[in-house]
């Protein structure tokens, strides 16, 4: 048994041991974007931020009955140090926080994976108060507050907390979600203290390369950057250690290659610069090792966090200390002599082994006792490990979040299949969004000969038989998260004979890769011709878009000595870091995207901006969205 949930063990140690040392750097209200002053953050002022927040939220659940242990929801952006204080204080006033990605598209999606963990209430972001009044939920829904402004503030100096709250091994600590919906919604991750423990050792090694190889530089702290300008945190903040999503960092790499010498001496000068999520690019990688930037990878899962990382000294994936796992071979697909070679050796699956202290809850267990990741991998030499995706119905999106293609698929089938559609086919791994493909029932076109594309049935074009599928899909498109969404005709495609879909020889399946293969060209004229921001519309740019920085929210600076990680708000204490986050004021106009872009050379428009701002991207760090080198929410 524990003493306490391990992420308030760790924190109080370092109030303890280090009680001046800054665990952030916040600007001061009023200050420019340009030369902004930075206020210290330390350990006992972050400490006391937090009691203070949680008496005030002690209360506040409390004159409702909401019973201690209770799981309450948290519905925030989670991009600023006054939401890393709300996440820990209602853990601290003895809650467990369920924490909702922001850009959920359905308020019936929270309130429905709130009820399934038996929350009580909803501690929500002040913009999700009317669609939160609209849906008629009969729990208690309370905007959350600053910590720097509480509500009868001087009443709550004299309110005692309840002691820090006793811990079993198994007792939850929070609730996250993964990145993909499983039959219809996304999966509900609970956390374990122990496995926060152990998510916290397994970082030591992982995020301690470097030292060596960089310690005569005399680069004293550790600094991250959290989702501030990439580089202006380097110039100014002294950033250098880098974690972020591959699609992300891609960009930044291929900007400095192109127009900044300058940045990519600062990158080189990086004691780490990490990506995960997705493989960067062989030829990327390629040139970044070659001109020395200190490039690592890191592979990992909302289950079971951060498994296996890549050194310095070699490109290649290993298992972290401690992780007990093994790689079981698999037959890709079922033997068809015609299918193309996609370039793979013999493919392993990743198995967590029952023995391993990373093992996520027995509902997520096999029958073995472990755990089946479903990504695989290519063995290169004797424990070392290439990423090669998936093999199974779930593919990667360009953000690193997972898509389940059966459930479209089967959607499909069910709204369009008994009068539209004879087959169909999801693809789109490391893409944007997905891409269907659909084979027409007979006689919903009629063709004179099998080089006649005219239509002259009842839907006069190919046009309105996509606008029809992607009508129908409405309802269905409702309940997912945005990369999950075939929501736009441009994103369907409709094989016309003599085409067809390839499939496998034996069984007759539609293959995914050969679909990806032979339809190479269509695939790649269609992404070329969808911005992101066309298809994602106001969720990227709009009034509610989770890139957007809100007008009371500035910048943060954050320079702390240990890892947070705001999905699971633990702590590690064994190195210094700085994020950059949104929390003080700037105006939407100043305002630095933190959703990806998609992989486009800039227009004349974007080259501007990154004239004025100094690069084409904002930063995201893993940190601040929940991916998957610490364990995830918003997979």
């Amino acid at each position: 048994m524990s003493s306490t949930f391990i992420h308030f063990q760790t924190l109080r140690e370092r109030v303890i041991s280090h009680p001046n040392t800054p665990v952030f750097k916040i600007p001061k209200h009023g200050t420019s974007w340009e030369d902004p002053e930075w206020m210290d953050i330390s350990y006992t002022q972050f400490n006391a931020d937090i009691e203070r927040l949680a008496r005030y939220w002690y209360v506040a659940l409390g004159s409702y009955s909401i019973p201690l242990k209770s799981v309450v929801g948290v519905w925030l952006r989670g991009f600023c140090y006054a939401d890393a204080v709300t996440m820990y204080a209602i853990s601290r006033a003895g809650y467990i926080p369920q924490l909702f990605g922001f850009e959920l598209p359905n308020t019936q999606i929270i309130l429905t994976l709130l009820a399934s963990s038996s929350g009580k209430a909803v501690i929500h972001h002040p913009a999700k108060a009317t669609l939160l009044a609209q849906s008629g939920t009969p729990l208690p829904c309370l905007p959350s507050v600053d910590y720097n402004n509480i509500p009868d503030n001087s009443q709550l100096s004299d309110i005692q907390l309840p002691p820090l709250p006793f811990a079993d091994d198994e007792d939850y600590a929070f609730i996250y979600l993964s990145s993909g919906s499983v039959s219809g919604m996304p999966k509900v991750v609970p956390t374990t203290n122990k496995w926060l423990s152990t998510i916290q050792h397994k970082s030591t090694p992982a995020l301690a390369i470097g030292y060596e190889e960089y310690k005569a530089r005399d680069m004293g702290q550790d600094i991250y950057i959290w989702t501030e300008s990439f580089s202006h945190s380097m110039q100014i903040c002294r950033i250098n250690r880098i974690i972020q999503f591959s699609s992300i960092l891609r960009q930044h790499l291929q900007f400095a290659r192109r127009n900044s010498p300058e940045l990519v001496e600062l990158m080189r000068n990086m004691r780490q610069v990490t990506y995960a999520g997705m493989p960067l690019g062989t030829e990327l990688e390629a040139w970044a090792n070659e001109i020395g930037i200190p490039l690592t990878n890191q592979y990992g899962c909302t289950e079971c966090g951060q498994l296996m990382s890549s050194t310095l000294k070699s490109s290649y994936l290993e298992l972290l200390p401690n992780v007990h796992a093994e790689f079981i071979p698999i037959r890709t697909t079922p033997s068809d002599p015609t299918q193309p070679d996609m370039g793979y050796g013999s493919l392993l699956e990743l198995h967590i082994l029952p023995t391993s202290p990373d093992l996520p809850i027995p509902a997520f267990r096999s029958s073995t006792g472990g755990w089946l990741s479903g990504d695989l991998f290519e063995a290169v030499s004797p424990g070392k490990y290439i990423f090669r995706g998936r093999d199974d119905d779930w593919i990667k999106s360009f953000w690193s979040e997972k898509l389940n293609t059966k459930a479209i698929e089967n959607e499909v089938y069910g709204v369009c299949g008994v009068d539209l559609v004879a087959n169909c086919v999801v693809v789109g791994d490391g893409r944007p969004w997905p891409m269907l493909f659909v084979e027409l029932k007979s006689g919903v076109i009629h063709l004179e000969s099998e080089s006649d594309t005219k239509i002259t049935s009842t839907m006069t074009t190919l046009q309105k038989l996509k606008e029809e599928i992607i009508q129908r899909l409405e309802n269905f498109n409702s309940l997912r998260y945005l990369h999950e969404r075939v929501q736009d005709p441009r994103m369907v495609y409709i094989v016309l004979p003599p085409r067809k879909l390839p499939r496998t020889a034996v069984k007759g399946n539609i293959r995914r890769r050969g679909v990806e293969h032979e339809f190479a060209q269509e695939i790649e004229a269609m992404y070329a011709s969808m911005p992101v921001n066309e298809v994602f519309g106001e969720c990227v740019a709009g009034e509610d878009a989770v890139s957007k920085v809100d007008p009371d929210q500035t910048l943060v600076k954050a320079t702390i000595s240990s890892q947070i990680n705001l999905s699971t708000c633990s702590l590690n204490t064994t190195s210094t870091q700085t994020i950059v986050s949104p929390s003080a004021s700037l105006s939407p106009s100043e305002s630095t995207s933190t959703t990806p872009q998609s992989p486009v050379t800039p227009s004349e428009t974007e080259l501007d901006l990154i004239t004025q701002y100094e690069e084409p991207f904002s930063s995201q760090s893993i940190t601040a969205n929940n991916i998957e080198i610490q364990p995830v929410t918003k997979e």
